[in-house]
C-alpha cells in the first residue's frame, strides 16, 4: 500500500475536494486476469460492501483512456493496480497508471498494488516480460516527442518503488495462482480498514467502525465519540480502560459493541438504545443505564459481569425477548 503525498505545487483548495462515487478503482490488464483473479477480487470486495468501479471491455478498446475513466479514478477513494505479466504490454494500461498517480497524487489518496504472477522487481526495473513489452513501445513511439514511454517507465517505477517502502504486512500483496483466497482476504480486510480509516485520519471519533485498541481507548478515555460510530470491537488482553463512563452519550447510532477481557474503572452512565448486538465480558456495573431502552437488540452477552439480578436487568431480558420477536417475525 502506498499513500501518493499531495503535490506541493497544488492548491489547498483543490485537495480532497471530490465527492466520492467509488471506494476502489481496479486497474487490471483485461486478458490476463478479468475472468479469473481480477473477477474475484471485484465480486469479493461487492460483498463487503466496498463500492468498486471495474471497467467493461467497451472502455478498453482504443489507445487512450477514456473521459470516463478519467472521471471514475477520480471519484474513487483508492486505487488497486494488478500488475500481470502482460500488464505493460497494454499501451492503454500504461496510460491509465500514469493518469492514476498523475491525478492521486494531486489528491493524496491511496495507490494499492498488487503483484499477480509477476516478482515487484520485474516491475521496478522493467526486467522480465515487462523489459520486453517496453522495448517494443520504444521502437513504436520513437518518434513521439511527448516522451510517452519514458512517462510509462516513470509510472511503473514510482508505483513500484513506492509501495515497496511503505508496505505493511499484508499489504503489499504478492499474488501466487494456487494462493488467491487466502491473500485476498487479507487484501480486503486491510483495504476495508484502511478505508474506514481514511474517514477521518486524525479523529478516530469521527469513523464508522472502531477496532484499534488504542483508538478505541483514546476515543472512551477522552469523550470523544461521535454519532458517526456504528461499530466497536476490541479484544485486548488485560487492557485497562481509565474512563468516566460518559463516552456513549454522543454514539446515538452504535449498533455493535463488544468487549472481551477489557478492565473498565467505572461502569457506562449511558448505553444508546440504537445498539443490536452488546457483548460485554466482564461488564463492570451491577446495573445497565437506567435510560437504556434497547428495543432493536438482538444479541445480548454480558458474561462474567458484575450485574445484580434485580429490576434492571429483568427489563432488559423482557425488551431483548420482544425485540427477538420483531426480528423472527419480520
Amino acid at each position: 500500500m502506498i499513500m501518493v503525498e499531495p503535490s506541493s505545487s497544488s492548491s489547498s483548495s483543490s485537495s480532497f475536494t471530490w465527492n466520492w462515487i467509488y471506494d476502489v478503482f481496479l486497474s487490471f490488464r483485461g486478458e490476463d486476469t478479468r475472468n479469473g483473479f481480477t473477477s474475484n477480487l471485484y465480486h469479493a470486495l461487492d460483498q463487503k460492501g466496498i463500492h468498486t468501479f471495474i471497467d467493461d471491455e467497451e472502455l478498453q478498446k482504443g489507445e487512450e483512456i477514456t473521459p470516463a475513466l478519467v472521471k471514475a479514478i477520480q471519484e474513487s477513494r483508492i486505487a488497486i493496480v494488478v500488475f500481470s505479466k502482460n500488464y505493460a504490454s497494454s499501451a492503454f494500461c500504461l496510460d491509465e497508471l500514469a493518469k492514476i498517480l498523475e491525478l492521486l497524487k494531486l489528491e493524496g489518496r491511496l495507490v494499492w498494488p498488487i503483484f499477480y504472477d509477476v516478482d515487484p522487481s520485474d516491475v521496478r526495473h522493467q526486467k522480465g516480460s515487462y523489459a520486453g513489452a517496453l522495448a517494443k513501445h520504444e521502437e513504436r513511439f520513437q518518434n513521439d516527442d511527448n516522451g510517452k514511454v519514458q512517462k510509462w517507465r516513470n509510472a511503473l517505477r514510482e508505483a513500484a518503488n513506492l509501495s515497496g517502502s511503505h508496505f505493511k504486512p499484508g499489504s503489499l500483496m504478492k499474488i501466487d495462482k494456487n494462493n488467491n483466497c487466502v491473500r485476498m482476504h487479507d487484501l480486503i480486510q486491510d483495504m476495508g480498514r484502511e478505508i474506514v480509516r481514511r474517514e477521518s485520519t486524525s479523529k478516530p471519533g469521527k469513523r464508522s467502525r472502531l477496532w484499534n485498541d488504542e483508538d478505541i481507548v483514546h476515543v472512551l478515555e477522552n469523550d470523544m465519540g461521535s454519532d458517526r460510530v456504528e461499530v466497536i470491537i476490541l479484544h485486548s488482553s488485560k487492557r485497562r480502560v481509565n474512563w468516566n463512563g460518559k463516552a456513549f452519550k454522543k454514539m446515538r447510532n452504535l449498533k455493535v459493541l463488544i468487549f472481551w477481557d477489557v478492565h473498565f474503572s467505572v461502569g457506562p452512565d449511558h448505553l444508546p438504545n440504537s445498539l443490536r448486538v452488546l457483548e460485554w465480558d466482564g461488564y463492570p456495573s451491577p446495573s445497565l443505564p437506567s435510560d437504556f431502552h434497547p428495543t432493536k437488540l438482538f444479541m445480548l452477552n454480558l458474561c462474567n459481569s458484575s450485574l445484580k439480578l434485580d429490576n434492571p436487568l429483568q427489563i432488559s431480558f423482557k425488551m431483548l425477548a420482544t425485540a427477538m420477536h420483531k426480528w423472527v417475525h419480520s
